[in-house]
């Protein structure tokens, strides 16, 4: 992403749809959690969360989803957790 925003700067537009995958158990909790952070923290928050759970796939309990937003500058891990719990 970095690259591209470089190279295309305000023009680019990144449009992201949730589709979790099916087959994946922890999918939906983690979509879930990524609009979470969204929510809290805003684009810059979501996409920098959205590379870490890309990078631990085979991670994402909700203990992981909410371990992994203790990095994510305006997250709160506790409202998150919250959120994931509904």
């Amino acid at each position: 992403m970095p690259r591209l925003v470089e190279a295309y700067g305000s023009t680019l537009q990144v449009v992201w749809h949730n589709y979790p995958n099916p087959a994946h158990p922890n999918a939906l909790l983690a979509a879930e959690a990524a609009v979470e952070v969204l929510a809290q923290g805003g684009a810059a928050a979501f996409w920098k969360y959205a590379e870490v759970l890309f990078e631990h796939q085979n991670a994402l309990t909700g203990d992981d989803l909410a371990r992994f937003a203790r990095d994510v500058p305006g997250v709160d891990q506790a409202k998150l957790k919250n959120a994931l719990a509904r």
